[in-house]
């Protein structure tokens, strides 16, 4: 959500340049957790949909969970290693790949997600050994570019990202390989009567933030 958020606050920005939007980028479930022990957020964006709509049933939100979009992922690889990513998983297996790098599942959904499609098509038992837990997936994916891990399993917004798709290559699981990674956000209590806030989380489903999340990667329905 990185590229995807910064260039919506910019386009927001340009029309409404008295709003002042402050973002804070981390792990679904750390969000999630800081919201319920009243951290000062105005809005909430998540990469599951089930962290938001709990917020709603607690009455946390203001409104009811919207859907932004529907994420992807894969297996990156920096173009100075010496392996062929048209294999897809099956790379995995190569004993020159020591670490994989995913978004620790117990708080990020694209850590689940990474977990789901690699016991579906059979690889999780063989290389559990060589997973290496990120944060969240801007960290998994930093390991990756860092070398601090031979391959990382991450969301195609940030494989499309200018800095990774200039130093590797990308390989795009089928989307059946894992669960729907159905990504929603609301605006929160706190936020009822912030005009700014109010604007920005409407914005948030125009056309043309849809057409950005789309060019990140994000499918849209």
């Amino acid at each position: 959500m990185i590229y995807a958020l910064n260039q919506i606050k910019s386009k927001y920005q340009d029309k409404y340049p008295n709003d002042k939007i402050s973002i804070s980028f981390g792990s679904s479930g750390k969000a999630f957790t800081q919201i319920i022990h009243n951290a000062p957020y105005d809005i909430y964006l998540s990469a599951n949909m089930s962290y938001v709509e709990k917020l709603y049933k607690r009455g946390l939100s203001a409104t009811k969970p919207k859907v932004y979009a529907y994420g992807r992922i894969g297996i990156w690889v920096a173009n100075n290693k010496d392996i062929n990513i048209s294999k897809g998983m099956d790379i995995l297996l190569d004993k020159k790949i020591k670490k994989i790098s995913i978004a620790n599942p117990r708080h990020a959904p694209y850590g689940v997600a990474a977990v789901e499609a690699l016991k579906s098509q059979g690889y999780y038992s063989k290389i559990r050994q060589k997973l290496v837990m990120g944060e969240n997936v801007s960290q998994a994916a930093q390991f990756a570019l860092s070398g601090a891990s031979d391959v990382g399993i991450v969301p195609i917004s940030l494989a499309l990202s200018k800095e990774m798709k200039s130093r590797g290559k990308f390989y795009l699981f089928p989307s059946n390989w894992h669960k729907p990674i159905k990504q929603g956000y609301a605006l929160l209590k706190r936020a009822s009567n912030n005009p700014s806030a109010k604007r920005f989380e409407e914005y948030l489903s125009s056309k043309e933030a849809r057409e950005i999340f789309k060019e990140y990667g994000f499918r849209i329905e």
